[in-house]
């Protein structure tokens, strides 16, 4: 497991930005009113900005972000519970890579995103 967690961690971390690339998606497109013909009946609320969306949407965006967040925790519990050191072959070098970008590109969605 402890070789699969990489791996496993780079999944949740791209699931959890799924989530909010969906998220910002919906608020563009949905409208801003609720609509019980089509469904969007669901209130959603991005600092004020209140858009409606379907039940199984609002459940995925109120709990994907913070089931991957959940998920990502259990991964390096379990991955950790062994070793706290990980070694070379633990990490390849392109996924220390992936992380950085990762965390980059997630500052500058931050500053971008909320001025």
């Amino acid at each position: 497991m402890k070789r699969l967690a990489p791996y496993a961690a780079v999944l949740a971390g791209v699931g959890f930005f799924a989530c909010l690339g969906y998220f910002t998606y919906l608020a563009r497109v949905s409208p801003t009113y609720p609509d019980p013909s089509t469904g969007l009946i669901v209130r959603m609320n991005d600092h004020g900005y209140y858009f409606y969306v379907r039940p199984w949407q609002g459940w995925l965006l109120n709990v994907g972000p913070l089931a991957f967040v959940g998920i990502g925790f259990l991964i390096a519990g379990i991955a950790q519970r062994r070793s706290w050191k990980l070694t070379a072959a633990d990490l390849p070098r392109w996924l220390a890579w992936f992380y950085f970008a990762a965390f980059v590109g997630s500052a500058a969605y931050m500053f971008w995103r909320f001025p």
